[in-house]
């Protein structure tokens, strides 16, 4: 279940929660990342199936979570490193 939809169903009925197990309202499908994905296929995997975090799975044991954040963090830095290295082979630095 999504943040959303949580909310809106507490905004419809406030003591929802005091009433509802854990089971009751988690996602049973759960889209998982793997260990060695690629960043950017993360990436698109959140996007298109509009996910914020992923659990983290390996041979069947969950290692953690991944969130947007930590995927675009990521990708900003490679996008930061690589202007970089452009900026100095312009300039001569780099041959």
């Amino acid at each position: 279940m999504k943040i959303r939809e949580i909310l809106r169903l507490v905004d419809r009925d406030p003591g929802v929660l005091a009433r509802e197990s854990v089971g009751g309202v988690m996602t049973r499908d759960v889209i998982v990342a793997e260990a060695d994905d690629d960043v950017a296929y993360l990436m698109e995997v959140m996007t298109r199936n509009r996910i914020r975090h992923l659990p983290v799975m390996e041979e069947g044991r969950l290692l953690g979570m991944v969130s947007m954040g930590d995927v675009v963090n990521t990708l900003r830095q490679d996008v930061e490193a690589e202007n970089r290295y452009l900026r100095d082979y312009v300039q001569g630095v780099v041959r």
